[in-house]
């Protein structure tokens, strides 16, 4: 579409207590826990007295389940940073889609944008 989003996701990494070094090691890696998400196109303007709403959702539970191989991948290994860079600067827009509402509050932006631009 044109459309450049940007995104801001808030990542809780829970470790397991021993964690690379635990008795089961190969079964061990932390948790992942998606504490907040918003995602906008990466223009919008938004005033101070309007809460910052996301254009789309995420699927948190393919987000989950994605880290979480991508963590068993490179166990034992420490694997946070890995796994933040792999998986989420990298394939992140993969577990986002555009809701309805999101879709229609872009479509208004853009048409306010465009009128805007014309002379």
């Amino acid at each position: 579409d044109g459309i450049e989003l940007t995104a801001v996701l808030l990542l809780r990494v829970t470790l397991p207590s021993l964690y690379p070094l635990g008795e089961t090691m190969n079964n061990t890696v932390p948790t992942f826990d998606i504490e907040y998400f918003c995602c906008t196109e990466r223009q919008m303007e938004f005033t101070p007295d309007k809460p910052l709403e996301s254009l789309t959702y995420l699927d948190e539970t393919k987000l989950k389940e994605s880290l979480a191989e991508e963590a068993r991948e490179i166990s034992p290994d420490p694997c946070v940073y890995m796994v933040v860079t792999a998986c989420l600067m990298e394939r992140l827009f993969e577990f986002v889609k555009m809701s309805v509402q999101g879709r229609h509050i872009l479509d208004k932006y853009l048409c306010q944008k465009r009128s805007a631009d014309e002379p």
